[in-house]
């Protein structure tokens, strides 16, 4: 839209410009115009102005219809969740031209619960993702200063941006800081956990093509959790030959 403006704005000034040489160059020869074809340019404006007031009244733009969220899948081996329902065990960035292994999944509850486990282990939960908080974002980062809470440049898994998004503050530097991204899935347990699925990475906070993944910390994780939380690990691996990674079971 911005770039049709932009075409539509140049367009127009290059008019305006060769309208005005045109005007400095051709010999000023007087014209007389018509009543009649006052009458009839006037007529003409009318009626295009009218069309154009009742196709903006009549106008109904066809909706279209929200997509509709994933049948609820109930889960008889939650280790399997990925391999068993032919989903992704990667994430990737807004381009798409990186791509990153998941290397941690709950089941959990509910959202709350969820963060409130995390925040135990000095994790702060990032703002919502919205333009104003990526503006706001940026501005932090350009002048090095990045605040508690900021937003995120969200990450996709399955074609859909994570669900939350969390970081760890502390004294290192932006591009290191931990980083953990979160998808709710659609697949739930018999006692009513749903399965999520996590990226923990190292990157800051805003250019996730330069980010790098981070199992180690994962692992990290999910041995902190054990202390309020039972945990297992995924035992299985893909065709891919990808390491199996941390499924914590949070009470």
């Amino acid at each position: 839209v911005l770039a049709g403006w932009l075409l539509g704005g140049l367009c127009l000034v290059c008019g305006i410009a060769v309208t005005e040489w045109r005007l400095e160059t051709a010999t000023s020869i007087p014209r007389t115009t018509s009543h009649i074809r006052i009458a009839l340019a006037a007529a003409l404006s009318v009626v295009l102005i009218g069309y154009a007031g009742l196709r903006v009244g009549t106008y109904t733009k066809a909706l279209n219809p929200r997509p509709m969220p994933p049948a609820q899948v109930t889960l008889a081996t939650p280790a399997k969740a990925l391999s068993a329902n032919d989903l992704p065990r990667q994430v990737e960035t807004l381009t798409g031209e990186r791509s990153y292994p998941v290397n941690i999944a709950f089941l959990v509850a509910d959202t709350d619960a969820l963060g409130a486990a995390l925040r135990d282990h000095g994790w702060i939960i990032a703002e919502p993702i919205s333009l104003k908080a990526l503006a706001r974002r940026l501005l932090d980062d350009l002048g090095n200063q990045e605040s508690l809470g900021s937003a995120l440049t969200p990450l996709f898994w399955n074609n859909r941006a994570n669900d939350l998004a969390l970081s760890m503050n502390g004294l290192m530097a932006a591009k290191d800081r931990p980083r953990l991204r979160l998808w709710s899935t659609q697949f739930v347990t018999t006692d009513g956990k749903r399965f999520w699925l996590g990226l923990a990475s190292r990157d800051d906070g805003l250019d996730t093509e330069h980010g790098r993944s981070d199992s180690d910390m994962a692992a990290g994780l999910a041995d902190l959790l054990t202390a309020k939380a039972t945990a297992t690990w995924q035992s299985e691996e893909t065709a891919e030959k990808q390491p199996p990674f941390p499924l914590i079971t949070l009470n």
